[in-house]
């Protein structure tokens, strides 16, 4: 599932280990919160990032661009 809109694009999704975002921006605040609303990652990002989350258990993750924080992704980690 690739999640995109003008702001973010988020894949491989669902990931096992690591997942990337492209930002449209040349650098993106995002927040990363699992399903009981803690934070999880708190990032500024380059363009084009990796980020590993092998260490996650599995679940839904939701991810937002601080700068926009009414515009959410679902992340899922298998």
């Amino acid at each position: 599932i690739n999640q995109q809109n003008k702001d973010l694009i988020i894949f491989p999704n669902p990931t096992n280990n690591k997942f990337r975002i492209n930002s449209h921006q040349p650098v993106s605040h995002i927040i990363i919160k699992d399903q009981f609303s803690n934070i999880l990652l708190d990032k500024f990002i380059k363009k084009h990032e990796e980020i590993d989350v092998s260490s996650w258990p599995s679940g839904l993750y939701i991810v937002t661009d601080a700068s926009s924080p009414n515009q959410y992704y679902k992340l899922i980690k298998v």
